[in-house]
């Protein structure tokens, strides 16, 4: 696995050997496993072109760690109970009443 990220491309040998990996060898001196940082993690599991895959992979992560701590939510609410999702229904429905145009003699 390890020979893998290597022959990735110099993009990734540098963010290997600094964010780091590691090897757990047993008695013998065999990789029993391996222990890879997050972004090589998904990195390994996306696939595609290396350098284009750790630009999403640190978006996602920087996304991720934006709504752990508490970044602005968007524009919209997910409603989380029933009577939220109704009411959204019904605001959103007597929204489109409003917006609506209606056609003469329709």
């Amino acid at each position: 696995m390890i020979v893998a990220i290597e022959k990735d491309g110099s993009d990734l040998i540098h963010q290997a050997n600094s964010v780091g990996y590691v090897l757990h060898e047993d008695t013998r001196g065999y990789t029993s496993s391996i222990d890879l940082s997050q972004d090589l993690t998904y990195n390994l599991v996306l696939g595609y072109d290396p350098a284009r895959r750790l630009k999403v992979v640190r978006r996602w992560m920087e996304l991720e760690g934006a709504a752990q701590q508490g970044a602005p939510t968007p524009h919209f609410h997910i409603p989380t109970t029933l009577a939220e999702a109704l009411r959204l229904a019904a605001d959103k429905s007597e929204e489109c009443e409003r917006l609506s145009v209606t056609t003469p003699g329709a």
